[in-house]
């Protein structure tokens, strides 16, 4: 019964090491993941670079979690980072002149936008009816949290094999009585 009783305290010590190293091992990763994203990203400099940032990792539900992240948003609250990883297409996310059917269906790739809609300057200025507007484009995507999570997740893989293959090492002190 006593073989028993240690068998139980080794597993509960067991089990509390390989999450404590599995959530260390995922912040490591994360950490690269996050280096990847920085370094592929469309601008190196600025607001957005410095926006992204890698959370705390949390063991919460039987789930370890990570994320890498910016929530720098638009002055009209939509997040910038999904815009840039996914473009805005025809149908942006500014508020602008061009969301009729007829529009669409045109195949014009620009829009307007009010010009005190926006905090900068987005491009070319025109008057239309005493009124300022810019004339807006479809950005096109620029991915670079997809590409680095695609480059860090066989890495992320061989180090939860290889955290749970560690702990599990405890079997031969049990084999060998």
């Amino acid at each position: 019964m006593k073989q028993i009783n240690n068998l139980s305290k080794d597993l509960d010590k067991i089990y509390n090491k390989v999450i404590s190293n599995l959530m260390a091992m995922q912040q490591n990763v994360a950490r690269q993941g996050w280096e990847l994203v920085v370094e592929n990203a469309p601008t190196k400099s600025g607001e957005y670079i410095s926006s992204i940032q890698v959370s705390d990792t949390k063991f919460k539900d039987d789930i370890i979690s990570t994320k890498i992240f910016t929530d720098l948003k638009s002055e009209d609250g939509h997040l910038i980072g999904r815009m840039i990883e996914n473009g805005t297409g025809i149908y942006a996310l500014e508020p602008h002149i061009g969301k009729t059917k007829t529009f669409l269906q045109s195949g014009y790739n620009y829009w307007y936008v009010p010009a005190k809609s926006v905090k900068a300057p987005i491009g070319q200025k025109i008057m239309i009816k005493g009124e300022e507007f810019y004339i807006a484009k479809a950005q096109p995507s620029k991915p670079h949290f997809k590409p680095a999570l695609d480059t860090i997740k066989p890495l992320y893989r061989d180090k939860i094999a290889k955290t749970i293959e560690e702990a599990f090492k405890w079997e031969k002190r049990y084999n060998k009585s």
